[in-house]
């Protein structure tokens, strides 16, 4: 599908450019060195990879990028893909370019058990000012001030990962793309010092994803977050 036909980028042009150049590539690659480069299963039967995004399963169409939620999907090797509620197609333009990215530049390595910040990754220094207001301010806007609220929030995420992180109030791991993981600390205020948290990538990140992917990862967790927050409050 064209991207001018897809309705989710409608009024983004910031992902429209960037989703019809690596949407070029993905078409042209072959399928066996996404998935030797990438880690993912490729299912060559259907014609589609098997990724996690934020520990939720979805497939991914080849040579046709259609990313389609992995509960939703039949016996048929492919589904309709009209813009209609509940066909269980993916329609996030920020999330499928992030899927998008990695399919058609990631390259997986195993993590080593160290953990990265932002500033410790490749280009990280330069972006750090950009970052820590668009993931680490959101995060305390949205959550420092009730710290049980992010609590409840990130145990309802499918992507966590029951890790003890210490010297924190408040602490999670996720799974934010297969195989990669962030975690998310917070320290609770007090009179003297307000909220504050921290952001931290398994040191395999490097090898799969720039700064700016870091970042919008940073922003699709923050997204499953809220949602959940709200879910819970309701």
């Amino acid at each position: 599908m064209a991207v001018m036909e897809r309705s989710e980028f409608v009024g983004k042009q910031n992902v429209e450019a960037p989703f019809q150049h690596y949407s070029a590539l993905y078409e042209r690659a072959e399928p066996l060195e996404i998935a030797a480069r990438t880690g993912l299963t490729w299912d060559a039967g259907r014609g589609r990879f098997a990724v996690r995004l934020v520990g939720k399963l979805y497939y991914v169409d080849h040579p046709d990028f259609l990313v389609y939620d992995a509960d939703m999907a039949d016996d048929a090797d492919t589904i309709d893909d009209a813009d209609t509620a509940g066909d269980g197609v993916l329609r996030d333009a920020y999330d499928e370019l992030f899927i998008l990215r990695y399919l058609t530049e990631g390259r997986y390595v195993p993590e080593t058990g160290g953990r990265l910040s932002y500033a410790e990754l490749p280009w990280g220094s330069v972006y750090l000012t950009q970052f820590k207001g668009r993931v680490i301010g959101r995060l305390v806007r949205e959550f420092g001030g009730d710290l049980a609220r992010f609590k409840r929030a990130a145990e309802m995420m499918p992507g966590l990962v029951w890790e003890a992180l210490g010297g924190c109030d408040a602490g999670y791991r996720f799974e934010f793309m297969t195989g990669y993981f962030l975690s998310i600390l917070f320290w609770e205020g007090d009179e003297e010092f307000p909220a504050s948290a921290q952001v931290l990538f398994d040191d395999n990140v490097r090898t799969a994803f720039t700064a700016e992917d870091l970042a919008a990862a940073g922003d699709i967790v923050i997204g499953r977050l809220k949602k959940n927050a709200g879910r819970a409050h309701a």
